[in-house]
């Protein structure tokens, strides 16, 4: 998982921030709109009970950069709670988090390309 932004246009939802998560195994991504970056982890918590809930699998493995929004005690507590392991990447290497950040430039370029399509405005 990954937070990308801040933007420099605030969505039409008053986002700046988005958070990916990529599934390694399928491949599926799940992408959240965030107003702050401090909204990340009751996202990722959001995120745990709907994949147990929906799929009846528990999340075992969470992969992120060195992001300080899960580096708080109330996260660890939540990883050590749910038995988690929380795998982070070295400081300035986001190619070791490439699955992901690949998957934002995607959602990047496909989403500029059909807003400027539809000559929509940025907030869009």
């Amino acid at each position: 998982m990954d937070i990308w932004g801040p933007y420099r246009v605030c969505a039409h939802s008053q986002c700046r921030y988005f958070l990916t998560i990529v599934d390694d195994f399928t491949r599926a991504t799940w992408t959240y709109s965030l107003k702050y970056k401090s909204q990340a982890f009751a996202t990722l918590k959001m995120f745990c009970n709907y994949a147990s809930n929906q799929f009846g699998y528990t999340v075992k493995i969470v992969r992120s950069n060195n992001a300080l929004e899960f580096d708080t005690s109330e996260c660890q507590h939540f990883f050590a709670k749910h038995e988690i392991v929380h795998q982070t990447s070295c400081v300035n290497k986001p190619q070791q988090n490439g699955r992901v950040e690949r998957k934002h430039s995607h959602l990047l370029e496909i989403s500029r390309a059909l807003r400027s399509q539809a000559h929509l405005p940025l907030k869009f």
